[in-house]
């Protein structure tokens, strides 16, 4: 098994910091007291999503992949799930986390039904790579 190269803890803790961006985004005029939100507990939050990040980057790490890989699936996170409903609380994080691992690095062996899962991620990973190839449509 080759070793893993070092984890980016800048690049995560910024991926952690879109994340949080997006869970506590609020509207320009609260509606309520709960949709204030003050710099502490944006820190809190960011730091929340760290730890956790960093102990799936540990796990990867001693399984022998790049712990890195844990930064690009919160920056995915940070783009297609992180919404503001969710607001400071990290469980739908290290859920979404966690299966997101998995993915890539199995608990165990998959079964014929399993895979036929993974080849209808394989089929979206195709087109969302071209779709992100393409940019955005231009108008008209």
């Amino acid at each position: 098994m080759h070793k893993a190269p070092p984890l980016d803890v800048e690049a995560l803790r910024a991926a952690c910091r879109e994340v949080a961006k997006s869970t506590l985004w609020q509207t320009p005029e609260p509606y309520d007291i709960r949709d204030i939100i003050d710099s502490d507990q944006i820190a809190a939050t960011v730091e929340a999503y760290v730890t956790e990040a960093t102990q799936r980057a540990q796990e990867l790490a001693e399984e022998g992949h790049d712990p890195n890989i844990v930064t690009r699936a919160v920056v995915y996170l940070a783009h297609e799930h992180a919404i503001p409903p969710m607001k400071d609380d990290v469980h739908w994080f290290r859920d979404a986390l966690d299966v997101l691992v998995r993915l890539v690095s199995p608990i165990s062996h998959p079964s014929r039904a399993a895979a036929l899962f993974l080849e209808d991620l394989d089929s979206a990973i195709r087109r969302y790579r071209q779709e992100a190839d393409e940019g955005p449509n231009p108008p008209g």
